[in-house]
């Protein structure tokens, strides 16, 4: 099967005057190791980045919405399985962080690996309540941080404003999820205007039009969160922006 996928392969890419570079490609066996977009796989260093400043080889945070799902780890990835079922597989090595936003099951091996790849494992009440964080105060966090900033402050407008549509789009996206956990009558029209208001994201033409949207969504959210409220005596009185206080 692996040969006949070879064979199409170059078929497919010599009808669009294209070749495979046969010093890369071949076929072998995954315990013997590849590398695949600077990552490798397989052998004796699987999941272990070639090289670690690689733009592609950001790693980006992982939030686990899905109720009763169990965690592993095996090859070095995380797998998320429900009953036995495998839902998905992400190698570590593109893991920055694993936010626990639903009740949910994980291995000591997991905690383990995910530690020495100095990767955090944030846990909440499953409605987004942070609880604990595990991980490593290594230099490794502080020097990432740094140079992200670094990176940041080099963009241009058009990559921050993209930036942007990501943060408003995902924030949106995740409280969505979390209406359809914990949904209620009622709660689809609202949902349909959070889809409604990422697509608008998506194509907004500045940051204060982003901001507008996301302002604009959360009002709707956040008075319809406030029904979560189960606490005798407190009440939702609405958002109130505290100003800035700066000290010398």
């Amino acid at each position: 099967m692996a040969e006949q996928m070879l064979a199409t392969a170059e078929t497919t890419l010599a009808e669009r005057e294209l070749r495979l570079n046969l010093d890369k490609t071949a076929i072998r066996k995954i315990a013997d190791g590849l590398v695949f977009l600077g990552i490798h796989f397989g052998g004796e260093q699987h999941g272990q980045s070639v090289k670690a400043d690689h733009p592609d080889l950001a790693r980006k945070p992982v939030f686990i919405t899905e109720p009763y799902v169990f965690l592993g780890i095996a090859n070095n990835a995380l797998e998320i399985r429900r009953h036995g079922e495998m839902l998905a597989q992400i190698p570590m090595a593109r893991i920055r962080d694993i936010i626990v936003l639903a009740p949910c099951v994980w291995s000591s091996q997991l905690a383990t690996q995910a530690a020495l790849a100095d990767i955090a494992i944030v846990l909440t009440q499953g409605n987004g309540r942070h609880v604990s964080t595990l991980a490593q105060q290594s230099f490794s966090a502080y020097d990432r941080a740094h140079r992200h900033a670094q990176s940041y402050a080099q963009l241009g407008q058009a990559e921050r404003l993209r930036i942007a549509k990501l943060l408003a789009a995902g924030k949106l996206d995740n409280y969505r999820a979390l209406l359809q956990q914990r949904y209620q009558p009622g709660d689809q029209t609202l949902i349909d205007k959070l889809k409604t208001s990422v697509a608008d994201i998506w194509s907004a033409p500045d940051s204060d039009t982003v901001r507008g949207l996301e302002g604009a969504a959360a009002r709707m959210l956040f008075a319809r969160l406030a029904l979560e409220i189960k606490a005798p005596g407190f009440t939702w009185q609405g958002r109130k922006r505290r100003p800035h206080q700066f000290s010398a």
